[in-house]
């Protein structure tokens, strides 16, 4: 059965459905790592035009959103996600579960906006944060180069 809509914040609602479809293309493997799920989230903005409600600035790896830290410790806090933290080369990484409550909740995002959601997901999964990174930086960033030319030089 499907609660309806009780999170009502629109950054929120983005953060969590991205956390929600990730696992329901890929069940087995959990969203891992924070730049990663930011970097998907400025996607949505840029190549989809879904407003995640996030306002993005500069910053080391790329844009980031300071609301997305507090946004990620509400979802915890209500239930709607679990995090595991593990050990990745020198470094943290913090992976992102659903939990029953959020894969039961209609969030309320339109079918095409979950449809372009899901589409992001399969076509980036293959990304490692650090590539996700660059190719936003010489993408949309710099300008450099196209999602064509960054995405054909990695294969």
């Amino acid at each position: 059965m499907l609660n309806f809509i009780v999170i009502k914040s629109r950054s929120k609602k983005a953060i969590a459905q991205v956390i929600k479809t990730n696992y329901s293309l890929f069940p087995d493997k959990q969203f891992r790592g924070k730049t990663k799920l930011v970097k998907m989230l400025y996607l949505l903005e840029k190549e989809r035009k879904i407003k995640t409600g996030l306002k993005f600035k500069l910053h080391h790896y790329g844009p980031y959103s300071d609301d997305i830290d507090k946004i990620l410790i509400n979802l915890e806090k209500e239930g709607y996600i679990k995090t595991q933290k593990g050990k990745k080369f020198d470094y943290t990484e913090i992976s992102y579960i659903p939990t029953k409550k959020l894969l039961s909740e209609d969030l309320g995002l339109t079918k095409n906006e979950i449809k372009n959601i899901e589409s992001l997901e399969r076509k980036y999964r293959s990304l490692s944060a650090s590539e996700l990174s660059n190719y936003i930086y010489e993408v949309y960033i710099t300008k450099k180069k196209t999602p064509v030319e960054v995405l054909l030089k990695k294969n």
